[in-house]
């Protein structure tokens, strides 16, 4: 259906089709005073990618789309496979391609440092959670190299412009990320994202209990828990605000704190 009700003046446009470099003056004047002229070129081309309105959209559907465990395959084996929706992997392509993995290591140029910062920093006000396993690849080449004959091996795979989303052996990939697998273990538990669902809603009953309303803030001081995740979902579930307190403050830190 095609029609109108009213006009809407209060609500400003979608900001879209826009480069996020060109448009920043303070970026540029930061990339330039720390050397980095010789990537401007390749930054305002990236700025321009990330800005435009099939970005800006794909980046929606990345964040909204939730990737989904597949445990078995049709004939009952045991896959475990993860499946991420096509955009995420187009951004996982577009900073591969920039070389937001490993810029500083593989690029000679002055200012590469600088050139990876201004890039990093753009691509996370689009997309920040593609983010994540590019970092983490990008933090281990550094210790990788002080193992030369294993970093002799990885560098083509670490180093690539090109994005490989297939499941399988890194030997046969033409490109790698580094990744972590981790579980936790804390009060001697696993949680599901079902479980934790499942007792952040109840932290959310025993907060409402409490008078917790939409747009109350609740002070949360716990030790690094899954206590606190759990608590932090359910303010949330409600509508409040959490304010993270440091367990190690002093009753005046705290007071401070709570009367602000």
């Amino acid at each position: 259906m095609n029609w109108t009700t009213h006009e809407v003046t209060n609500v400003v446009a979608d900001l879209k089709n826009y480069n996020l470099y060109s448009s920043d003056i303070a970026l540029q004047e930061a990339v330039r005073r720390a050397g980095a002229a010789p990537h401007e070129a390749e930054l305002a081309r990236y700025g321009a990618l990330l800005g435009s309105e099939a970005s800006l959209r794909m980046a929606e559907d990345a964040n909204h789309f939730k990737p989904e465990l597949h445990t078995f395959d049709r004939q009952g084996n045991r896959t475990d496979r993860v499946e991420f929706h096509p955009a995420w992997h187009g951004f996982m392509r577009m900073a591969r391609e920039q070389n937001l993995v490993a810029l500083p290591f593989n690029d000679t140029r002055p200012g590469a440092w600088a050139a990876y910062a201004a890039g990093f920093s753009m691509h996370g006000q689009i997309e920040p959670g593609s983010q994540c396993p590019n970092s983490m690849t990008f933090a281990c080449i550094p210790v990788l190299q002080k193992e030369s004959e294993l970093f002799e091996q990885l560098a083509p795979k670490l180093y690539s412009h090109t994005y490989d989303a297939r499941d399988i052996p890194f030997e046969q990939k033409s490109s790698m990320l580094v990744g972590m697998g981790m579980t936790e273990k804390q009060s001697g538990s696993d949680y599901t994202y079902a479980a934790i669902d499942v007792l952040s809603r109840r932290a959310a009953t025993v907060l409402a209990q409490q008078g917790v309303q939409r747009g109350d803030r609740v002070a949360l001081m716990c030790l690094n828990a899954p206590g606190f995740v759990i608590a932090m979902l359910g303010a949330w579930h409600l509508g409040a605000g959490v304010v993270p307190v440091n367990q190690k403050l002093q009753a005046p830190e705290v007071d401070y704190i709570y009367d602000s």
